[in-house]
């Protein structure tokens, strides 16, 4: 099953938008069949994860949000950031692509991404 490369920003701020809980989001989409959880829901927004290309749709319904608005930019200004979110979603393809070393290398080099950006901010 494909992974969506949607802004896992995006997620958050519809949800809030909405004026929904991540359990509110889960409660949604179970409704329609799909097994999601608040911790599901959770992972997508935090780009640990993101949802199956199949859930989108429906995502995007219970969000009120068209699907196009998953995958647009938030508007942020810290390209290290969105680099990091797409090297998170590319290993989450490699992942589903049976290519867990490659992905577990990319990983880590988003924590060493992050782990440099602290120590510029302290």
């Amino acid at each position: 099953m494909r992974t969506a490369c949607i802004n896992p920003k995006r997620i958050n701020q519809a949800r809030l938008a909405a004026d929904m809980s991540q359990a509110d989001v889960a409660y949604r989409l179970r409704q329609h069949g799909h097994k999601a959880t608040e911790r599901s829901i959770r992972r997508w927004e935090t780009g640990q994860h993101a949802p199956h290309a199949n859930i989108v749709p429906v995502l995007a319904d219970a969000l009120g949000i068209s699907i196009d608005e998953l995958y647009e930019s938030t508007g942020s200004d810290d390209d290290e950031e969105d680099e990091a979110a797409v090297f998170r979603r590319i290993a989450h393809q490699l992942i589903d692509r049976d290519q867990g070393d490659i992905a577990a290398d990319l990983l880590n080099e988003v924590r060493l991404m992050k782990a440099r950006r602290q120590e510029r901010v302290s």
